[in-house]
């Protein structure tokens, strides 16, 4: 018997499929493997339908709550706001924003879960300013729509213009513009709370999913390997059909 229970769970896989009931094809969405989770969202959800089918590929063992214990085991905690947040990034198809992009598209199912939770989808008119450069860092986004840009505006010091930011980078210097998928965030400003060294700008209206800098420091303390792959960027770029390079990642 504990052989037969190990064997299930060293092969414990899931397989995540959604139904096109118009043409009546389904289609594999999301892959899970020991330690992910899945199912909350009905839990939380005022409507309680589920969304998707679930369907074992292999043998398994899984542990179930059921829907009055999940809600008593996480009532008076940050979870359920985080599982209502995750459902309206759901609704703006977070995971294949996720997808499109040179880092994040390497995250586990577990982690794309868990960064979805942390993300808030802001609207933001032409011309707003997502920050400016010398604030405090606050936040990175992961664009949904629109265009958005680094401006190297001036900015005054102590009664005195001064010059125009300097982006250091080990590759090439910014796009012009950053399209959906994109993500952006100074990364060492928010690591070791220094001023911004860019000004970001919507130059097209879009919408952005955004991170706060708490959350995203919660985030890497559970993805240590996101972090590393993250370390010193500014912005990482969609992924492209060509080979990537150091073009894809903006090393501030």
């Amino acid at each position: 018997e504990t052989q037969r229970r190990r064997r299930s769970m060293n092969g414990l896989q899931a397989e995540l499929e959604r139904t096109d009931f118009q043409d009546k094809i389904k289609t594999t969405v999301k892959t899970f493997t020991t330690g992910d989770y899945f199912g909350e969202q009905a839990l939380v959800a005022p409507d309680c339908i589920r969304s998707a089918d679930i369907i074992a590929r292999t043998d398994l063992v899984c542990y179930e709550f059921r829907r009055q214990d999940f809600n008593w085991l996480l009532e008076g905690t940050a979870v359920v706001a985080k599982i209502e947040r995750m459902i309206m990034a759901r609704q703006d198809a977070v995971w294949d924003l996720m997808g499109m992009n040179s880092v994040l598209a390497m995250l586990t199912p577990t982690q794309k879960t868990q960064l979805e939770q942390r993300c808030s989808p802001v609207f933001f008119a032409e011309g707003e300013y997502v920050w400016r450069e010398g604030e405090p860092a606050t936040r990175a986004i992961l664009i949904d729509s629109g265009i958005f840009q680094f401006k190297k505006g001036e900015r005054k010091v102590g009664g005195r213009r001064r010059a125009q930011s300097v982006f250091r980078h080990l590759g090439p210097p910014p796009p012009p513009s950053f399209n959906p998928g994109t993500f952006v965030g100074e990364i060492d400003a928010i690591l070791e709370e220094k001023p911004l060294q860019t000004s970001l700008v919507a130059v097209e209206e879009g919408q952005a999913m955004v991170v706060s800098k708490v959350d995203l420091l919660d985030f890497f303390t559970n993805a240590p390997g996101v972090l590393l792959a993250m370390l010193h960027t500014q912005f990482i770029m969609p992924v492209s059909k060509r080979r990537s390079s150091s073009a894809d990642l903006g090393e501030g």
